[in-house]
């Protein structure tokens, strides 16, 4: 992307590389972020993260599964932007991600945009900490099926159809 906001991802299938959608890439950094931070002991208190509404219920879940609130905003990243100052002034919830289906991502309260720089350097990470089940893969096609998988729990994760 020029002005370096959003960033993809492909992913090798069977000699061909297949792209994820941004809702793929969102729920799987969702989970990454959720799942470092609470293994790390760095998730805040009164945690939070925000998506548009356009973007994965998958994400509730995820945010769910690790006491993480959720809330939706309207399609477009500035209204994740004004929910970081919000939270920020009220001193309510501490800001931890932001996602949107197309391709758009937060980490970190340094910007009020998607960042793909620092998206990028998220990715590589989540990639990193997968790579150590190489004996399998994180992204499978099969027929119209695409399945997203957490190979150490082997249980799919997000299956978009």
């Amino acid at each position: 992307d020029p002005d370096c906001d959003r960033v993809g991802i492909a992913v090798p299938n069977n000699g061909e590389y297949n792209l994820l959608t941004g809702n793929d890439v969102g729920v799987l950094l969702l989970n990454y972020m959720l799942s470092v931070k609470t293994e790390l002991g760095s998730l805040p208190k009164n945690p939070i993260a925000v998506k548009t509404i356009v973007t994965s219920e998958l994400c509730q879940k995820i945010a769910d599964e690790y006491g993480c609130e959720l809330i939706n905003v309207l399609t477009g990243f500035k209204f994740i932007g004004e929910q970081i100052r919000w939270f920020e002034e009220q001193n309510t919830y501490n800001y931890v991600f932001g996602l949107e289906e197309s391709y758009g991502c937060l980490a970190g309260t340094h910007a009020r945009d998607k960042d793909a720089v620092v998206a990028t350097m998220d990715k590589e990470r989540f990639v990193n900490k997968y790579d150590e089940w190489n004996d399998r893969t994180v992204f499978k096609l099969t027929a119209n099926r695409r399945y997203i998988v957490d190979p150490s729990e082997n249980a799919i994760l997000y299956l978009n159809a």
